[in-house]
């Protein structure tokens, strides 16, 4: 199963910032637009992590993910920002198969849930690769470092836009968007940087709808970020996010057809 579990969840992409929903593109001012000040500044989230085995659904392994308060790396005694972590390990069978110990961090302004700073640290089966992003968003620059068994690297990504996210810090954002205006079949535009390359995809408002989780039955919003093609994804519309719909816009489920199968997180109740 050559699929990241974070980027199930943790991997969500969306806009950065809250553009009109009656288009389908938007400049860097109606993307960088305020958003809701929604995410609290202590959360811990812990989901099961499953795998379509044939016609059945088997345990993966977990996902945890934690926000707080927190120092830039190199900068201890410097301003507190959001500082979220995400964890992923695959359990039982799925484990032996094929292992997975991934990590993604994220630093972000409170009031736009921009970036400041993002680490990747991904072991998946023999892949050993790191990513690491300081973002500079009022130079329209990202400085980065990569390693990976065959490169070791660092530089700047140039000609970025002023609204750009990293692949972790999109899945905060998207839980401060006001979806009450949008309308099924509207998108909403994204800027972000992926494996040091800038690019603009979007995801998708498809309804409302309740359905019973492990929380209980639960109303929902229905999204489908716009995936990356390749590796993981078997199309770029094969994943679908469920956010409660309510102040918290808890991600309480997601759906992901990959290369094989199928993989599925559930929000644990606590």
């Amino acid at each position: 199963m050559k699929a990241t579990l974070v980027l199930v969840l943790a991997g969500m992409l969306t806009a950065p910032g809250t553009p009109s929903p009656e288009k389908n593109t938007a400049s860097p001012v109606e993307a960088c637009a305020p958003v809701l000040p929604l995410l609290p500044p202590y959360e811990r989230l812990n989901f099961d992590v499953y795998y379509q085995w044939g016609l059945i659904w088997v345990g993966a392994g977990d996902l945890n993910l934690s926000l707080q308060p927190g120092a830039l790396p190199g900068d201890p005694n410097g301003p507190q920002y959001p500082h979220a972590v995400a964890r992923a390990v695959t359990s039982g069978r799925v484990h032996r198969l094929f292992p997975v110990n991934d990590r993604y961090e994220t630093w972000f302004e409170p009031r736009t849930v921009l970036p400041k700073h993002f680490v990747r640290d991904i072991s998946e089966g023999k892949a050993r690769f790191y990513w690491e992003y300081k973002f500079q968003q009022q130079n329209g620059s990202v400085w980065y470092k990569h390693w990976s068994k065959t490169r070791n690297q660092e530089g700047y990504i140039e000609g970025v836009n002023g609204c750009s996210l990293d692949l972790f810090s999109t899945l905060y954002y998207m839980r401060s968007i006001d979806w009450s205006a949008y309308r099924p079949g509207q998108r909403v535009p994204l800027d972000l940087i992926v494996d040091g390359k800038p690019m603009r995809i979007s995801v998708e408002f498809l309804r409302r709808e309740r359905i019973k989780t492990k929380l209980g039955n639960t109303d929902c919003l229905v999204l489908s970020p716009q995936l990356v093609t390749g590796d993981y994804f078997k199309t770029s519309d094969g994943l679908t996010l469920w956010l409660s719909d309510d102040h918290r816009r808890l991600p309480v489920r997601c759906e992901a057809k990959i290369l094989v199968g199928a993989l599925k997180a559930d929000l644990l109740p606590g």
